[in-house]
């Protein structure tokens, strides 16, 4: 299916909003898998493998096809790496000129590698067995990290759940969407893979289709499955000493540039009319633009 193909969304139901979404989603992938050049993986390897590496390699290689290396051909072939990379991070030391050089040269030997996470511990199961399968982190760290708490006792029952007065909320904008989108960056993609720097690309031919998108979405209330599915990804928290523990590990959710450029919509429509119908106090400073701890620091001291 086309852009040219798509028709109008007029209704507001959430199935037919879902199936915009999916279809914009996959018009896009579908775009840049035909249009693009596949990337393959390239094996750089060592920067100190040079010629000499190369030609002790195949020597080897031909030694093994022909017979059983002995003892002396194996040392014989590491003493030929180990020469190459000496004579390269000599080389790398003579040519230091300046100290920004030097102080990038003395991080060599702070490289922690790469290392499997450790068997973790559940601190709400302890009489558990320490988790080793990948299956059984994913489980501790959801029990630890995502579980939901119910704050529902902090909710008084007298609040209302009816809205007594209606704000307008003015038809989105290009510029505005365009913004909310293109302009925070090329974030990390979510699930469905698209960065934003394919988004500019197409975006003057799917501008309309976004907008329209966002509108709907905003005047019905609801929000795309496809753009609130994320990828969780698990690291690990500085200066931590215990690494079994969970808390020792942090969750990050990759969501959809999309899906994020419409929740920015969303949050600085909401931003503007709160403060421009005054809806909140004056001492409100939290998630509000142009409002800082500096101006509440002030209102404590000369209110």
């Amino acid at each position: 299916m086309q852009l040219s193909g798509l028709p109008p969304l007029l209704g507001k139901d959430p199935s037919d909003i879902e199936k915009r979404a999916e279809e914009l989603v996959q018009i896009l992938l579908r775009s840049f898998a035909g249009s693009a050049k596949k990337s393959l993986p390239h094996n750089r390897g060592q920067p100190w493998w040079d010629q000499s590496c190369r030609e002790a390699k195949r020597r080897f290689k031909r030694i093994c096809a022909s017979q059983i290396p002995t003892n002396e051909d194996k040392k014989s072939y590491r003493k030929v790496l180990r020469k190459a990379k000496a004579l390269f991070y000599q080389k790398k030391l003579d040519e230091i000129s300046n100290a920004k050089e030097a102080f990038k040269m003395s991080k060599w030997h702070k490289s922690k590698g790469q290392f499997r996470m450790p068997p973790l511990t559940d601190p709400l199961l302890p009489s558990n067995p320490p988790a080793h399968t990948p299956e059984a982190k994913r489980d501790v760290l959801l029990r630890n990290l995502l579980t939901n708490q119910s704050g529902t006792e902090d909710i008084p029952f007298s609040s209302p759940t009816v809205p007594r007065n209606n704000l307008p909320f003015p038809q989105l904008t290009h510029l505005e969407v365009s913004n909310a989108i293109l302009g925070a960056g090329n974030t990390a993609p979510g699930k469905d893979g698209i960065p934003t720097s394919l988004l500019k690309l197409a975006w003057k031919h799917i501008e309309n289709l976004v907008t329209e998108l966002f509108q709907i979405c905003i005047e019905s209330g609801y929000h795309p499955q496809c753009f609130r599915t994320a990828i969780l990804a698990i690291i690990e928290k500085p200066k931590k000493i215990d690494r079994t523990s969970p808390r020792s590990y942090r969750p990050i959710a990759l969501l959809s540039v999309l899906g994020k450029g419409l929740e920015r919509v969303v949050a600085k429509r909401m931003a503007w009319l709160t403060i421009n119908h005054r809806v909140i106090a004056r001492q409100q400073f939290g998630a509000l633009p142009l409002r800082s701890s500096v101006d509440l620091t002030t209102c404590l001291t000369h209110d």
